[in-house]
């Protein structure tokens, strides 16, 4: 068996990480769909952009959800090194 070297801190810092790409991607997001909405064209040019902008929006929410996922199961490894640190053998 492998010996595995883990703590709540790196479960922990691995967590931020994950909210910190997650606040990255949501500002991007929103980005995207300003610039859009800000620029001032109503023709068949704007119509094609928009449709481009909402596409990329909607695909950065995938790996949203994904990392979302993995925060929550982060999490829960987390509850249990704590738990398992906190113990005295």
């Amino acid at each position: 068996m492998a010996n595995v070297d883990v703590s709540s801190e790196i479960i922990a810092n691995a967590q931020r990480a994950c909210l910190n790409a997650i606040g990255v991607l949501e500002k991007s997001i929103e980005r995207i769909r300003q610039s859009v909405a800000d620029c001032g064209w109503k023709d068949e040019k704007f119509n094609q952009l928009h449709n481009v902008a909402q596409g990329c929006a909607i695909e950065l929410n995938n790996p949203i959800k994904d990392l979302n996922d993995g925060v929550k199961k982060l999490d829960e490894i987390y509850k249990v090194l704590n738990e398992y640190e906190n113990t005295s053998l």
